[in-house]
């Protein structure tokens, strides 16, 4: 299970810092980490806002419920497919899921997902540490 804490006063979460994925004798791929990194980059929250017209809602309330939804039934479908031993499925998934972290500051989530996509296999343990951090990506859009 992945570490997570909040910093005190920020408001920021963090998540360890995704520095390498190792294959495993079994041929599966294992996620490496080092650190802590914010689960979310606040400036790119800021500068979606910036881009709301005055007297326009905030964006933010519309691309969290979007991200949530999308990037839930991608993980789903990743899951299927290396359930199943889809690897064109699968890598489609960790793609489609890759492009969604990187718009809204989703940095960690990204970078597994970029991984996730290049893998030759991809480890049930690796896919539940991604999906951890989609729960803590989830509370910081909450929390924006």
């Amino acid at each position: 299970m992945w570490a997570h804490t909040l910093a005190q006063g920020t408001g920021h979460v963090f998540g360890p810092k995704i520095t390498d994925f190792r294959p495993r004798a079994d041929g599966n791929t294992l996620a490496v980490c080092r650190g802590m990194t914010p689960t979310i980059d606040f400036s790119v929250i800021e500068l979606l806002r910036g881009l709301a017209l005055d007297g326009d809602p905030d964006p933010i309330v519309e691309l969290r419920s979007l991200f949530i939804e999308d990037a839930a039934r991608h993980i789903q479908a990743l899951n299927t497919a290396v359930a199943s031993g889809d690897e064109r499925t699968a890598k489609r998934a960790a793609h489609s899921l890759k492009g969604m972290c990187g718009s809204i500051g989703a940095q960690n989530l990204y970078e597994m997902s970029s991984q996730f996509e290049v893998a030759p296999t991809i480890d049930p343990n690796s896919l539940r540490q991604l999906e951890s951090e989609f729960v803590r990506v989830t509370q910081a859009l909450q929390a924006a």
